[in-house]
């Protein structure tokens, strides 16, 4: 759900967790690509309710690239950190501390 925040916003967010996780933070989103983008597109057309639901309105602007989640992680000051794609559009993100954590 990070996509729902700005870049800013998803910024603080991940370095905040870096305040209260032990070792790592681990991230799962959506990934930007066309296809689901139109694929949410051409289903709510057939579902009346899902046509006007801001799930589906916001997943249409929202998820990222790995490189935009590559500058999030770089910007939130992880010490390391790797990015791992899913089937079918899915990134982990997982960051990880410094020794002085």
């Amino acid at each position: 759900m990070l996509h729902y925040f700005s870049l800013d916003d998803a910024v603080r967010l991940l370095a905040g967790f870096t305040r209260i996780a032990k070792r790592a933070v681990v991230i799962a989103d959506v990934e930007r690509h066309w296809f689901p983008y139109l694929a949410i597109g051409v289903l709510a057309r057939f579902t009346p309710r899902a046509a006007g639901s801001p799930a589906v309105s916001e997943y249409r602007a929202g998820g990222f690239t790995r490189g935009e989640l590559a500058g999030l992680a770089e910007s939130a000051g992880f010490a390391s950190w790797r990015i791992q794609r899913y089937f079918p559009y899915r990134l982990m993100l997982v960051g990880e501390f410094g020794n002085d954590q």
